[in-house]
């Protein structure tokens, strides 16, 4: 870090006779564009980071440009969002710089609601300068994404969340797992359990993020503590912690007054399959997004997944019977499912694990022949190996669109729109998939499939002879009116199959009708 004396520079004294292009180093175009917006009061988010590219972006290359920044930052009256983004975004300045930079952030005229650090090393040095900040300003939420913290760095960051009057929004994400062997990130479930209580009386928050913290049943027993007084808590997510399933069970208990509680994702924690069977019971009847890749359950029991509209199920070794546990869920009638992911999924086969196949796709496709909710099932992702051929994408065809009758087609499958990112998925598989994706009713996609597999839909019909004309025009000008050639096609293929007896009485009636009127 740059070196600078005791004595504070009067940026006021100096900013009626510096230019602009003076107050940043190596012509940083997009320093110069940010300050100018600082001054002018239109800016309303501030990152510093390394590499600016735009306006609201600063790159601090020394005392000097991070003491201007804070000139402008404290005269500002437009700002609502303030971060850090990049690993030693602030190394190159000096630790009274730092200090005057967030005195100068506290004492902002703007109104701050929102601070965030992400991809950053920096909270240790910074932690203990956030008070002023968040005192001064009415910040309702905080994001530590991807940051490098220890437990002295968690202690504070919880005493700083116990001053907050009204937060909506807590988001806290470790970046510790790239240091694993580092003490000075070290976490400990005691600690945490320890600062929990600071989200006590948050009635307000809304959404809470505690991931990579290392909790397990003590800190999951805080947290029951607690949620009883969030009334307001939609989403939660506890991530890539260690939470079992004797931790999930108290968790659920002190969820069960979180009537609003909408989204919980559990990935990347040792959750076996009584525990997600708990999840599944206990729950607030008003979840409905549950995410858990990358635990430990198998599925090798009969559990009902029907209660949720998003489900994530990715990355799990599930038992020969867990694809077929799931595909019941989907084929009953009563299944709520719009969105599953069952990508990169392993299937337990004796000793080893066998990745994910046409087999388990045939399962599947014939699971959505009934299914009238599921818009998204996602079975595989380009970067993730599987054995699943382009025949075996080919299931889904007849579910799509069953062509062995007018019925059938009728009663297939106008609901699925997605299989996630397929790159050999078969055509016509592709193109059903677009067609109920279109935004149309289902009446009017089922109709448009039926022009599409049944050309020759008319010859039963002919028996009406040309009485029915009107109708299959009228039908076609409603269904095919985004195909003219179809629609045209379509009404020479039915006069052209008419029968010539057909024409030939039409024929003679006229004949007869004009004899008479000629009085013959």
């Amino acid at each position: 870090p740059s070196i600078m004396t005791s004595e504070r520079i009067d940026y006021d004294a100096l900013a009626a006779t510096t230019r602009i292009e003076d107050m940043t180093d190596d012509d940083c175009e997009s320093n110069q564009e940010t300050l100018r917006s600082l001054k002018s009061g239109r800016l309303l988010e501030l990152q510093i980071c390394n590499q600016p590219i735009r306006v609201g972006e600063y790159g601090v290359l020394s005392d000097k440009e991070l003491g201007w920044l804070g000139y402008f930052v404290k005269k500002n009256t437009s700002l609502v969002k303030f971060g850090i983004h990049g690993f030693n975004a602030l190394g190159r300045c000096s630790e009274q710089a730092v200090d005057e930079f967030f005195d100068d952030l506290g004492r902002s005229s703007a109104c701050i609601n929102f601070v965030y650090f992400s991809f950053t090393n920096v909270l240790p040095r910074l932690i203990n300068k956030l008070g002023p900040v968040m005192k001064n300003n009415g910040i309702t939420g905080w994001s530590f994404s991807n940051c490098t913290l220890g437990n002295p760095e968690v202690t504070s960051l919880f005493g700083l969340i116990r001053d907050m009057e009204k937060p909506n929004g807590l988001h806290i994400v470790t970046m510790n797992n790239h240091h694993p062997t580092d003490n000075d990130y070290h976490l400990d479930d005691d600690v945490v359990s320890e600062g929990i209580p600071s989200l006590a009386s948050k009635a307000s928050m809304q959404k809470l993020t505690l991931r990579g913290l290392k909790m397990g049943r003590n800190s999951c027993n805080a947290l029951s503590t607690v949620f009883p007084q969030m009334a307001d808590l939609i989403q939660l997510d506890l991530g890539q912690n260690e939470i079992d399933d004797n931790s999930v069970e108290i968790l659920v208990r002190g969820l069960a007054g979180c009537i609003h509680l909408r989204d919980l994702s559990l990935n990347d924690n040792l959750i076996l399959d009584d525990g997600f069977d708990v999840l599944i019971r206990g729950l607030p009847a008003s979840v409905d997004a549950l995410a858990l890749p990358r635990n430990l359950f198998e599925l090798d029991r009969e559990l009902s997944l029907m209660r949720f509209k998003i489900l994530n199920l990715s990355g799990n070794c599930l038992a020969p019977s867990g694809i077929m546990a799931v595909a019941e869920s989907l084929a009953n009638p009563e299944c709520c499912l719009k969105c599953l992911d069952m990508s990169d999924l392993g299937i337990i086969d004796e000793e080893k694990v066998l990745v994910v196949g046409d087999e388990e796709v045939a399962i599947m496709a014939r699971a959505l022949q009934k299914n009238r909710t599921l818009i998204q099932l996602v079975l595989s992702m380009p970067w993730v190996d599987d054995d699943i051929t382009e025949s075996g994408w080919g299931a889904f065809s007849s579910v799509l669109c069953d062509d062995s009758s007018i019925n059938a087609t009728h009663s297939s499958n106008h609901t699925l729109c997605s299989l996630g990112q397929v790159n050999d998925l078969p055509q016509d598989v592709r193109s059903f998939l677009d067609l109920n994706n279109s935004g149309e009713d289902e009446s009017r996609i089922a109709a448009k499939k039926i022009l599409r597999v049944h050309r020759h839909l008319v010859k039963p019909l002919l028996s009406w002879e040309l009485d029915l004309l009107p109708y299959v025009v009228a039908w076609l000008e409603r269904f095919a009116d985004s195909r003219p050639g179809l629609k045209l096609s379509s009404i020479f293929d039915f006069v052209r199959a008419m029968p010539m007896e057909v024409v030939d009485g039409i024929a003679g009636e006229k004949k007869g009708k004009e004899l008479r009127c000629n009085g013959l």
